[in-house]
């Protein structure tokens, strides 16, 4: 008897269900990022499902995250459950009491038993998500590779014998619906003997090995799937068995698709929006890059926001009874202001750092995962229109060097990885202005990005060692304490950065922005006072151009200077400014004379100054400290810090 066949209805709380998603244009609605590991009600049996025909069976089933239980005799205690990564982890027998006590009313053998590895201390780990949501690390195969070690027995009393039925040894490949616990779909499954029926007199271990095992698929756990790989050891007994799992992690590796077209779409509304969008090709591997294009053929809709995301979507189950579930991986803010006609816009979207997998199409004709970008525009009446293209993923086989430390490990795999055509072209000093910068985002910011982006953190002190590398102001003269690079060493260094922290990198490119523009076109006095403390990044730097009621269309600013005697008085509020609250100098561009570019002048401000005042925070995706608004109340500046262009 198995878990399906216990009884128990099905309840899970409303709340939770996911909303449904469309795909269009019109009146559309952007998918919404599910939480993951919501939590649900009671438990999921198969009786309790709708049959197919009902109206019922086409809804989304609460997909329940408790493991179904194994039926026992009437009256044995329910034994604890022992699951974890490790090689040598160790399962009491089911029925027993706690270790090194007696059981079954006393009498009778209780035994630890272990799975060990024979590779387990040079074998690699990798992360993996459980159902919970949480991560633990697993021992990482790949397909075709051999699965070998040892099942060890440890009897608990030396003076008790263990009754048995036979000892085996399985590998299996299997798929779980959340939906369909009691029913287990096995795609591989390798058993071998260990013991025939006997006794066990002493503590002993047997060796096994599975050859050259075939793991097709990549290991998943999702919203409502779960495909794993592990190895069970059994001992067989009249009343009850002795059960010992452990997981481990198969990843899928690809090599470089022979085709891989760019991605060309005509989008738009008939007299109203028409938009070409490009991507360099169709298929990119787990921590590639997305390069791309907008065109702006037709405007005729007041456009005001923009963005990009990367959606994965899994499916399950067949026929009537199929359930999607949209999860937001990512967002990217591209526009925040009003195209025109004939404007472009480039896309540069960096995938390392997300928790993506390979795309898996109808696995074991049970689930597929996939992934989309999707491209979101909202007009000033709050209306979306978005419009979705299929991307392909794949994971790129492992080049990192057993023979390397651990941090340099990670930073040549994220060089290597990138360097067939990120260094394409370079010479020799910005190859290695590239490789200290990858090195630096792997062991700096790339561990730490997560915890930045859930506390609001702003990396002060990571970015002070950034510019100990000169990263701080990297195309600033020398005499000023930049590093006097080009701009393509430049683009090379931020490009690698990125690879560790999407959006502390680009709050440090605005900071370089602003040290050049006061380099460029400052004073003398200016550039003697300002720029040496920001490029040793002792104080932060802001650009403020971006305006509530004109995006980032510099002709339209309404921010105005005007000149009383030996000052300037700023009058209005700019929005989504980068390191506004934590910067020490505000690059504001503002009107000190008539109507459009050539009315406009640079005023750089100092924090502290009074009537400067900063608004909320913006919530933004991966941004969460760099988007609040600064305002400027009747604030006098001293006019020696006017930027003339």
């Amino acid at each position: 008897m198995r878990g399906a066949d216990l009884p128990g209805g099905c309840t899970a709380d409303a709340s939770q269900t996911p909303s449904t998603h469309r795909s269009g244009w019109l009146g559309a609605s952007v998918p919404a990022a599910r939480r993951l590991g919501a939590p649900l009600l009671g438990r999921c049996s198969p009786q309790s499902l709708p049959p197919p025909g009902s109206r019922a069976a086409g809804r989304r089933p609460p997909p329940s995250r408790s493991r179904a239980a194994r039926p026992r005799p009437s009256g044995l205690p329910t034994p604890r459950a022992a699951r974890a990564p490790d090689a040598g982890a160790v399962l009491a027998e089911p029925g027993a009491a706690p270790r090194g006590e007696m059981s079954f009313f006393g009498f009778g053998q209780s035994v630890e038993v272990d799975i060990l590895l024979n590779d387990a201390e040079s074998r690699k780990r990798a992360e993996h998500k459980t159902e919970d949501g949480k991560k633990e690390k697993y021992f990482l195969f790949y397909d075709g590779e051999t699965v070998s070690g040892k099942v060890s027995l440890a009897l608990k009393n030396p003076n008790k014998r263990l009754e048995h039925q036979g000892i085996k040894i399985e590998f299996i490949g299997q798929i779980e619906l959340y939906y369909d616990r009691g029913n287990h779909h096995e795609f591989v499954s390798l058993v071998k003997d260990l013991a025939r029926p006997g006794e066990i007199t002493q503590s002993q271990a047997f060796d096994f090995e599975f050859t050259h095992v075939e793991k097709p698929y990549e290991s998943y756990t999702g919203q409502n799937v779960k495909l794993r790989y592990f190895l069970r050891a059994t001992i067989s007994r009249r009343l009850n068995d002795v059960v010992k799992e452990m997981d481990i992690v198969v990843h899928t590796l690809s090599t470089y698709p022979e085709l891989n077209s760019s991605i060309k779409m005509e989008v738009g509304i008939e007299d109203c929006l028409h938009i070409e969008f490009e991507y360099n090709k169709s298929k990119y591997h787990l921590k590639d890059v997305i390069v791309g294009k907008i065109y702006f053929l037709l405007v005729r809709i007041k456009i005001k926001h923009m963005e990009i995301d990367i959606i994965k979507r899994e499916t399950t189950g067949t026929g009537p009874n199929v359930y999607h579930e949209n999860d937001t991986i990512a967002k990217y803010e591209i526009m925040d202001g009003a195209p025109v006609r004939g404007e472009s816009i480039p896309i540069r979207l960096f995938l390392a750092g997300y928790e993506l997998t390979p795309t898996m199409r109808d696995i074991n004709k049970k689930f597929s995962v996939r992934y989309y970008l999707n491209l979101v525009l909202i007009d000033e009446e709050e209306r979306r229109y978005f419009k979705q293209q299929e991307v392909v993923l794949w994971r790129k086989g492992d080049i990192v060097r057993k023979s390397m430390s651990h941090q340099a490990a990670i930073a040549s795999q994220r060089f290597e990885g990138t360097t067939s055509l990120a260094s394409m072209g370079l010479n020799e000093e910005q190859k290695e202005f590239q490789k200290v910068a990858f090195d630096f985002a792997a062991r700096e910011m790339a561990p730490n990005m997560a915890e930045w982006d859930q506390k609001e953190l702003f990396p002060v002190d990571m970015m002070r060692k950034a510019a100990q590398l000169g990263f701080g102001g990297v195309y600033v003269r020398t005499d000023v304490g930049g590093s006097g690079l080009s701009r393509l060493d430049t683009s090379v260094i931020f490009e690698a950065l990125a690879t560790g922290c999407t959006s502390t990198t680009a709050y440090m490119s605005i900071h370089n922005m602003c040290a050049w523009m006061i380099d460029s076109f400052g004073n003398e006095d200016q550039r003697h006072k300002f720029c040496p403390p920001l490029c040793t990044m002792e104080k932060f730097a802001s650009y403020c151009l971006t305006e509530p009621g004109s995006g980032s269309d510099a002709a339209s600013l309404l921010t105005s200077a005007k000149r009383q005697g030996d000052q300037y008085v700023l009058n209005g509020s700019k929005a989504f400014i980068s390191g506004a609250g934590e910067a020490d100098i505000y690059v504001v561009m503002c009107r000190t004379g008539g109507p459009g570019p050539k009315g406009i002048s640079c005023i750089l401000v100092e924090k502290g100054t009074p009537g400067l005042s900063f608004g909320k925070k913006e919530k933004k995706v991966s941004d969460d400290w760099a988007g609040s608004n600064s305002s400027y109340e009747t604030l006098p500046v001293a006019r020696p810090t006017l930027v003339v262009f």
